[in-house]
């Protein structure tokens, strides 16, 4: 089949082909109608199929009632035993349980500030507000099952959002959204258009345009054609429509109970949203009827759209999602459910089961042969309490006729584990024998085929949580814009518990919270007893998540605020405010910074600022006297605190979200002022007090100078006098010692020359008497001499 022949060329075209009057690929509602008709006949096929397999999973029987009624084998079992229906729901258990066994559906994280530690504490506030914004929305967890439900039959289960300024979104059939053959298996730019069967009530398009036609026209709203499929949806007592009938008729007849006129006198309007990938990037949205309704007025065109809005949407994530089990083979239409792969194992199940029965039938029943016709016309049991009676002329056969009960159970057993393994099966299977012979599994071998179990899927899931998180993000996105009274409040909700709107309009990315185990109870076990071992090593942040896993994995998440509640988390600023405060204190100005929360710090400065100025304050009102070095202390604080938060109080005057508050701080600074003023007069009182008393003690002084002189004056005459006796007897005293020193020394002195003088007279007689002995001699020889001659 050429199915690239009926698209329509405005879509295959390339840009500079394609002429237009229009801002979007599609000129009119007629191309888009040819699109969707070329869907439909795609469709056609696969349409068949899932009819067979939707019967399957009603209920309907495995044999033609009318083909064994004209065969005459009404007798045979002919029943349903619901297969389908429990793989069904066996694997809808551990999806159901992805997303809301967890005690917080998404994990958040903003770019703002991201390296603050407090930027964490904003990330788990958000997720905290955002689970209650789910939780009180009633149809939540409806929509998402419905949408497990197709994801899991047919392969894909699609939810749209069928208002912008709602961020509520819609489960939907997943027949009813169709994409071109060979589309890939998953919502991005390839995918060319997509088409939303969506039928309408009449009383549903009424609501689109009865409050305000011109504000219907300016979203978009053709008003003129959507009056006229609502005319053609509409018919009279004898079935004819009312086509031909002015609008004011039909206002006048059904305005009053268009409810009940929708239900009983109206056809269902069948309408198609088509949305159109453009050559900008972004999508365009259009609403059409799917069968071609022209429109009465002559000067307008054949057909047009219901609702036209180019460029809508930036992606396709913004008007729908699309959950996929797998994906396929990579295209759309090859990703195959869980309903319509284990279809030919289910009936296959049904028809060998109905045999077991027809075999169990024949054999536990007795074997009689009629003789004759006129035999087999009576041949009736009479059964009384004590006796059977058997018809005249009926023999009884001792032989049992049937078929092979167990080797028929085994083949059914063989298809049951083979649908097993081919669909990956969630539900919690027997590991002994089921004819309840042979020995049960070991805990190993239980364990084993858990994990096993758990591996096959895990692939799967993943692609669920994908998906699952483009949903939260535009969940999200939405949420934070809307006009409902409930995003208001998750909005509300997040900036009083301290989350500034930056973090909020920033976010890095959304994602669905992941749960242990994969969906499987035996997987999620298993970690945890692993995750015990882990649990000593962990930090007291980490503890406290692994505890809050293990109570979400064996009690359910609804007990994790219960057994673990939330302890109160320091807040950084406050602490930082603390810490400034004794900065203040000693009279020096500490630095605000970029980033910091210039409320929370006000308000500490000045709840601290009151406790610690109040009892000085009142002690001035009442005149006390009170210390000037305190006082000084407290006039160098007050004016450090007062520039300080000036400073805080400029950088916040300007938000007009915290005027309020600006103007508290104000009028608490004002007090600070005037009571600085009280204090500098009160340390000027204080520094004069103490000048006079300065002075008068100097006063007191210079009296009692004189005085102190006189005794002085006493003290240093009779010092001199006790000086000059110390002295006179000290120099009385040296006199004596050297004149007795000297008498000594002048008697050794006449010693010393008496001794010496003897001495001299000694050897002076000495030198005398030899002198004499030498001129005796010489004389002699003189003597003797002369007379020789």
């Amino acid at each position: 089949m050429n199915t690239l022949s009926e698209i329509p060329n405005e879509i295959l075209l390339a840009p500079d082909q394609v002429k237009r009057d229009s801002q979007s690929r599609l000129p009119g509602a007629a191309a888009a109608r040819q699109g969707f008709m070329q869907l439909m006949k795609e469709d056609t096929p696969r349409s068949y199929e899932r009819a067979i397999v939707q019967g399957c999973y009603d209920g309907n029987a495995p044999f033609s009632q009318r083909k064994l009624k004209q065969d005459g084998q009404l007798w045979r079992c002919n029943l349903n035993f619901r297969g389908l229906e429990g793989t069904m729901d066996a694997a809808r258990i551990p999806y159901y349980g992805l997303f809301s066994g967890v005690p917080q559906y998404a994990n958040f994280k903003t770019r703002f500030r991201k390296r603050d530690p407090e930027s964490q504490l904003w990330n788990t506030t958000v997720a905290e507000n955002f689970t209650c914004l789910l939780n009180d929305w009633d149809q939540f967890k409806w929509h998402i099952q419905n949408s497990q439900h197709e994801m899991l039959f047919e392969g894909w289960g699609p939810l749209i959002f069928p208002d912008d300024s709602d961020w509520r979104f819609q489960s939907i059939p997943a027949r009813a959204v169709m994409v071109p053959q060979g589309s890939p298996s998953c919502l991005d730019k390839r995918i060319k258009y997509i088409a939303v069967r969506s039928p309408y009530r009449v009383h549903e398009l009424d609501d689109k345009i009865r409050d305000n036609e011109e504000g219907a026209a300016s979203r978009g709203w053709n008003v003129s054609a959507v009056k006229n499929a609502i005319k053609f949806g509409t018919k009279s007592e004898s079935g004819e429509t009312w086509a031909q009938q002015p609008w004011e008729e039909w206002q006048k007849r059904y305005r009053d109970k268009s409810l009940i006129s929708s239900y009983t006198e109206c056809d269902v309007v069948q309408c198609v949203h088509l949305y159109v990938m453009e050559y900008t990037g972004k999508v365009s949205h259009f609403i059409i009827t799917e069968n071609s309704v022209p429109l009465g007025d002559k000067d307008q065109k054949d057909e047009e759209f219901l609702f036209k809005d180019p460029n809508r949407y930036d992606s396709y994530d913004q008007a729908l999602n699309v959950a996929f089990q797998n994906t396929g083979t990579g295209t759309w239409h090859s990703v195959k459910g869980i309903g319509l792969k284990s279809y030919g194992f289910e009936e296959t199940q049904n028809r060998l089961n109905c045999r077991v029965v027809d075999n169990a039938h024949i054999s536990s029943g007795m074997v009689l042969q009629a003789g004759n016709a006129t035999s087999k016309q009576k041949l009736q049991l009479m059964v009384t309490s004590a006796a059977t009676i058997i018809p005249e002329g009926t023999t009884f056969v001792d032989h049992r006729l049937g078929g092979d009960i167990m080797n028929v159970m085994g083949v059914s057993r063989m298809l049951e584990a083979k649908l097993a393994n081919k669909i990956g099966s969630y539900s919690t299977s027997s590991r002994s024998r089921e004819d309840g012979r042979g020995e049960k599994a070991t805990a190993t071998e239980i364990e084993y085929a858990a994990s096993k179990e758990g591996s096959l899927n895990s692939g799967q899931i993943d692609n669920y949580f994908n998906d699952l998180d483009r949903l939260y993000r535009e969940v999200y996105r939405r949420a934070l814009t809307s006009p409902d009274p409930q995003a208001k409040k998750f909005v509300q909700d997040c900036l009083d518990d301290g989350v500034p709107m930056e973090a909020l309009e920033n976010m890095e990315y959304v994602r669905a919270n992941r749960t242990s185990g994969y969906g499987s109870p035996q997987m999620r076990k298993m970690a945890m007893q692993e995750l015990m071992q882990l649990y000593p090593t962990l930090n007291e942040r980490g503890k406290n998540n692994a505890l809050n896993e293990m109570l979400s994995g064996s009690q359910g998440a609804d007990k994790v605020s219960i057994f673990n509640p939330p302890m109160d988390t320091p807040d950084i600023d406050e602490a930082m405010a603390v810490l400034e405060n004794n900065s203040l204190h000693d009279g020096e100005i500490p630095l605000v910074i970029s980033g910091m929360d210039n409320v929370a710090h006000l308000d500490v400065h000045l709840q601290d600022a009151e406790q610690r100025l109040e009892p000085m304050r009142a002690a001035i009102e009442e005149g006390q006297e009170i210390d000037p070095a305190q006082l000084q202390q407290a006039y160098e604080y007050v004016s450090a605190l007062g520039a300080h938060c000036e400073d805080h109080l400029s950088r916040i005057e300007g938000d007009p979200s915290r005027q309020q508050q600006v103007k508290l701080f104000e009028g608490k600074l004002k007090l600070l002022t005037s009571f600085h003023g009280k204090l500098r007069s009160a340390i000027r009182s204080a520094q004069a007090e103490q000048a006079q008393a300065a002075k008068e003690q100097q006063q007191a002084q210079a009296l009692s100078a004189l005085d102190q002189k006189k005794i002085e004056s006493a003290d240093i005459s009779n010092q001199i006098k006790v000086d000059k006796w110390n002295t006179d007897k000290k120099v009385k005293i040296d006199k004596a010692t050297t004149q007795n020193r000297l008498k000594t020394w002048q008697a050794g002195q006449d010693n010393t020359r008496k001794t010496i003088q003897v001495a001299e007279d000694v050897r002076l007689g000495r030198i005398e008497t030899a002198a004499d002995i030498q001129q005796k001699r010489m004389n002699e020889k003189k003597k003797n001499g002369s007379n020789g001659k």
